[in-house]
Formats: structure tokens, C-alpha cells, sequence
């Protein structure tokens, strides 16, 4: 049977903080031990636990301990459930999680302990000490700073985990009397087109790139892919591009550039 016992004002002893008040719980007799807990909620029949708050049984014997008996306290720290990064997972137990590692609460109950109101554990939240290990999607990497497995601490937040960054890969070399778009550094999983300057064509022999450096954006070649669209936002058509150029833009659309005269 469960001995429910009144309380008034729960002191904690000498090897907690002395100074700590508890407001008015109810002590819970279990096999386990006694537990502490809210008298606005209800006690099953199975062991209780309020706030991870775990007394052990008072050295004067229950039941029939008196109003001014001392019991060690013990306080369980958790950890909320971690979110992921974006652009990654985190892992737990051996589980991979895209968003959290369980339901993150929108509001939580609290128990105030000396001056502070620390919020109460629930289903879910990860005890101190438990860890989890941080990873990222493809074409991204983790970031320098930050743990790539963050730890609960007693201080009930975890360690600073690390984030997810775009994995970047630098300018592409253009071909000799050629250009590539775009031609600045681009994030990894990109898609770059290259094309001739107008008067060359392309040649699918030895693919290899020229290690010269791009030019200079003033001094590119009539005919490039960017000049046309300095042309065309100028309400200009002029023979630029070969017959048909197609462009593959960063967002996966084909945007298709025809030459001749005209508006």
C-alpha cells in the first residue's frame, strides 16, 4: 500500500544547501525509498516521483516520523530534449532524430528551491549526464566551434553543440576561350554550366581544366553569359550567344538564352 504522510515546509539537510525550502509537498512511502510530491496531483499505486526529488528514508523509521524529522535530499537533474541542428540530425540511444529528441513542452510545471523556481522533469528529457552526438546532411559539414556530442550537465542545459555549415567549393576554372557560370565559389551539390566564347566550340576530348585564372569580369569577351544578361536587363537582343546557350541556375531551373536580332 502506498503511506501518503503530510509535511509542512520540506528543510534540506546539512549535506544539501541549508539555506533550501521546499514549499508544502506530501511524502510518499515506496519500496524504492520516499518520494516527494505535489499534493494538487494524484498517487498511483506504482512509484512516484515529483521534480526528480528522491529522499531517502528518515533515519528515525516511518511511519509516525515527526514533524521535524530529517531526510537527505537529492535533486536529479535533467536536460531538455535537444533540437536539432539545421541542416542535420541528432542522435540518441542509437536513434537518429531530424527535428528533437522528443516532444519539446510548450509550458512546464515548477517547483520553487530556495529563491529560484526550477521547472519540473518530464517524459522525455534526458538525465544529467546523458549525451548526444550531432550530424550533418549531405553537402554540409559541422561547424568548428561547439561539441559534436554535447553533454547534460548539472546545471540541467546541455554543452554547446556544434552547428551544420554548407560545405563550399571555390571558383571553377574556366576553359581556354571559354567561361563557367556562375564563376564564383559555390555551395557543394552545385551545378555549374560551361561555355565557349562566341567564334569556338566545345570539344568533349581531353577534359581537362585550364589553371589560369578566370578573367576579370570588365574584360570578359563578348559572347559571355554575362555580359548577355548585362545586355538583356539593358532591354538590348543582341547576337551574343551562340544559337542556343541553356543555363542551369542555382535553383535547378534550365533558362534558355536564343540569339538574333530583335527585342
Amino acid at each position: 500500500n502506498v503511506k501518503v504522510l503530510e509535511l509542512g515546509t520540506l528543510h534540506a539537510s546539512q549535506m544539501s544547501a541549508a539555506s533550501k525550502k521546499f514549499r508544502s509537498l506530501k511524502l510518499v512511502a515506496m519500496p524504492q525509498g520516499w518520494y516527494a510530491y505535489d499534493p494538487m496531483e494524484g498517487v498511483a499505486n506504482k512509484e512516484t516521483r515529483f521534480a526528480g526529488i528522491h529522499i531517502e528514508a528518515p533515519s528515525c523509521g516511518c511511519p509516525g516520523c515527526p514533524c521535524d524529522a530529517k531526510a537527505h535530499l537529492k535533486i536529479d537533474v535533467f536536460c531538455p530534449p535537444y533540437v536539432a541542428p539545421d541542416h542535420g540530425s541528432v542522435w540518441y540511444k542509437g536513434r537518429q532524430f531530424n527535428d528533437s529528441t522528443s516532444v519539446v513542452p510548450t509550458s512546464r510545471q515548477s517547483i520553487r528551491v530556495g529563491s529560484k523556481m526550477l521547472p519540473v522533469a518530464e517524459q522525455g528529457d534526458i538525465p544529467e549526464g546523458g549525451f548526444v552526438q550531432i550530424t550533418c546532411n549531405e553537402h554540409f559539414q559541422l561547424s568548428h566551434e561547439g561539441s559534436e556530442i554535447p553533454r547534460c550537465l548539472s546545471t540541467g542545459e546541455f554543452q554547446r553543440g556544434k552547428t551544420c555549415e554548407p560545405i563550399m567549393c571555390s571558383a571553377y576554372y574556366p576553359p581556354d576561350n571559354g567561361g563557367v557560370w556562375p564563376d564564383t565559389p559555390v555551395q557543394a551539390g552545385t551545378t555549374v554550366t560551361v561555355y565557349c566564347f562566341e567564334g569556338f566550340e566545345e570539344d568533349y576530348g581531353d577534359h581537362r581544366e585550364s589553371r589560369k585564372p578566370p578573367p576579370p569580369q570588365a574584360k570578359l569577351r563578348p559572347g559571355s553569359i554575362r555580359n548577355a544578361l548585362q545586355r538583356l536587363r539593358e532591354g538590348k537582343w543582341k547576337q551574343l550567344l551562340p544559337r542556343q546557350q541553356t543555363l542551369v541556375t542555382t535553383r535547378g531551373r534550365d533558362v534558355e538564352f536564343r540569339g538574333g536580332e530583335g527585342g
